[in-house]
């Protein structure tokens, strides 16, 4: 047995380079080298096995393990890592960071188990009994439920969590949680939470009877479900209790979705998405909404394929009495049935101007239509159309913030030999005075041409929208209540069209929220109560209220730089 030491000759270099064996590097090829460094080495030439212990630190391409104490099987390559009481075996690999109590690890395989690990993924904080970790492909292999993987996605390095706990809040006792029996980490696509149990605090709510799926942006979709019941108040259908959620596997998911009402029959959807290659996605949708302008409600279906590759976004779709809604003016809300068959959307990436700071994108689109409206009696019309869009947030001018959202459609109807030429502005600026937030936003669309059917006919409008914000109570930094009201003022009629009323509860990482509409013109009146998790405040964990325009909003698929002024 040989014994080397920092006092010996040097921090540990084991035989200077620990190599992987011969046959693991082709002929005329750079050996994948093994670095071990620590206070005290033993090592023993006859089984090529290696001990280290006090500030050991081993490096393999990507992987960088730290621990109290190590074992190394040079021969095998494998290593275990332990940690001494109190403190931990930390690892890096595959972009991420873990910590936990042991770690067993094959350098070939790439593939390896630590226990009672913690970690984070994206805005995920993660706590478990076990960790198995692989590469993307060995991972799918074996069942993971990782999804294929494209040339060289191999370095990815999917993970299974056992007897885990997930949260998006930082504290030692954070103010949620899911537990659950299995978490699946697939890389830039998804993370899945099996049939988790909800707690808020140390009191446990209820068990989610779906797999509870957060997506990677990475991915080209949106947040799945979100993890509460539906729980929402509308004008004519009454008070609306439901669930949704996903079932998921390797390549696929079906969302399905149940809303009751107390002065309503049931409204109910399911979403199947299917991956046929990397990038390429099928997808199938049927809703059965109510139409409150017809009073009907109908089975609404609709399918087609999708792709995403360098953030280009491609959709063909058919639809079929497509419910679409519309905000016209400020308090004018419009419904649609709509048949699609089919339509081509691509879209461009978000690119940033490097002189003004401000990012524009490009789309297109083409396809036939029907506008089957009640009473609409329209022929089946074929659109052309291309549009420009520009989002920008100016520097801070002394309490202001600006901010200019524009939107411009150009579109061609070949069969009736028209045009219309649609341009949306959102001008404004944030501000505040003291604790008192506010958001004043002037929307202004101009609209040139005419279109043959009426779900794409656009009228001009002019509206002059002021929000206001202030906190009602604070017992801590962690428990807030605040107000917001926004009021939707028609500068073309004179007349208040809508009033919005927020009451929120800011518990750090969680937000309350009782949303209620007044519609000024009509009957759209409504109210919803939401839980947002503010990690994921767009569609992961908001749930029931309807759809509301919000003027001046950031743009949700903007890169994260471009957010919050950056």
């Amino acid at each position: 047995m040989k014994r080397l030491s920092r006092k010996g000759l040097f921090p540990l270099v084991l035989g200077l380079l620990l190599c992987w064996a011969g046959a693991a590097a082709g002929e005329g090829q750079e050996p994948e080298k093994v670095r071990l460094n620590a206070d005290r080495v033993e090592f023993d030439e006859a089984s090529g096995s290696a001990s280290a212990s006090g500030n050991v630190k081993l490096t393999h391409k990507d992987f960088r393990l730290f621990s109290p104490y190590l074992e190394y099987d040079t021969e095998g390559q494998k290593v275990r890592a332990t940690a001494d009481p109190g403190g931990e075996v930390t690892l890096l690999a595959g972009g991420k960071r873990l910590s936990g109590k042991r770690l067993d690890y094959d350098l070939v395989t790439r593939q390896g188990t630590l226990q009672g690990p913690s970690g984070q993924v994206d805005k995920l904080y993660l706590r478990g009994k076990t960790i198995e970790f692989a590469p993307t492909e060995r991972a799918r292999q074996q069942g993971w439920g990782a999804k294929r993987t494209s040339q060289g996605a191999e370095e990815d390095m999917a993970a299974r969590w056992s007897q885990v706990s997930v949260t998006t809040c930082d504290r030692a006792h954070p103010h949620y949680r899911l537990q659950a029996r299995e978490v699946v980490v697939i890389p830039g696509d998804r993370v899945v939470v099996k049939s988790p149990k909800v707690y808020l605090g140390e009191h446990l709510l209820f068990t989610y009877p779906f797999d509870y799926v957060i997506r990677d942006k990475k991915s080209g979709r949106k947040d799945g479900a979100a993890f509460f019941p539906l729980v929402q108040y509308d004008g004519d259908k009454g008070l609306g209790l439901g669930l949704r959620g996903p079932l998921s596997w390797e390549t696929g998911e079906l969302e399905l979705g149940l809303l009751g009402w107390t002065n309503q029959d049931p409204e109910g959807w399911a979403y199947l998405t299917q991956q046929v290659a990397s990038g390429i996605n099928l997808f199938g949708r049927v809703d059965r909404l109510y139409d409150k302008d017809a009073k009907e409600l109908l089975w609404r279906p609709q399918w087609g394929l999708e792709t995403t590759a360098s953030d280009w976004y491609t959709r063909l779709r058919w639809s079929e009495r497509e419910l679409v809604t519309q905000e016209r003016r400020t308090g004018v809300t419009q419904r649609f049935s709509v048949w699609r068959s089919p339509e081509l959307e691509i879209r461009s990436p978000w690119k940033r101007d490097p002189a003004s700071g401000a990012y524009w994108r490009a789309r297109a689109s083409y396809g036939d239509y029907q506008d089957a409206t009640a009473g609409s009696g329209s022929p089946w019309v074929t659109r052309r159309g291309a549009s420009l869009e520009l989002y920008g947030e100016a520097p801070r001018w002394g309490i202001l913030s600006p901010f200019a959202h524009v939107l411009h459609w150009y579109y061609d109807y070949p069969d009736t030999d028209t045009f219309q030429r649609v341009t949306d502005a959102e001008l404004g600026f944030r501000w505040k005075l003291g604790d008192v937030k506010l958001q004043t936003t002037y929307v202004r669309r101009w609209v040139d041409g005419a279109s043959p059917m009426g779900w794409d006919a656009w009228e001009s409008r002019e509206d002059l929208y002021q929000e206001v914000s202030f906190l009602v109570a604070k017992a801590s930094p962690d428990d807030l209540w605040s107000l917001t009201v926004r009021g939707g003022y028609d500068l073309l009629s004179s007349e208040l069209g809508e009033m919005v009323y927020k009451l929120s509860y800011d518990r750090h990482c969680l937000v309350w929220e009782l949303v209620a509409r007044d519609d000024m013109r009509g009957d759209d009146d409504w109210f919803g109560l939401r839980l947002i998790v503010k990690a994921y405040p767009h569609a992961v964990a908001a749930f029931g209220t309807s759809e509301l325009f919000e003027p001046g909003a950031r743009p949700e698929d903007l890169p994260d730089g471009a957010k919050e002024g950056k």
